[in-house]
């Protein structure tokens, strides 16, 4: 069983952040450590 994130800003415009702005913030503040996709 693996996470993967895929980013996106179709839902109520939840992901406005370019893609190094979303890896930045899942990979320091919330210790990420599964496959974040390109939007």
């Amino acid at each position: 069983f693996e996470i993967l994130a895929f980013p996106c800003n179709q839902f109520a415009g939840q992901e406005p952040g370019s893609n190094e702005e979303i890896v930045e913030v899942a990979c320091t503040r919330f210790k990420a450590e599964f496959p974040i996709f390109d939007k």
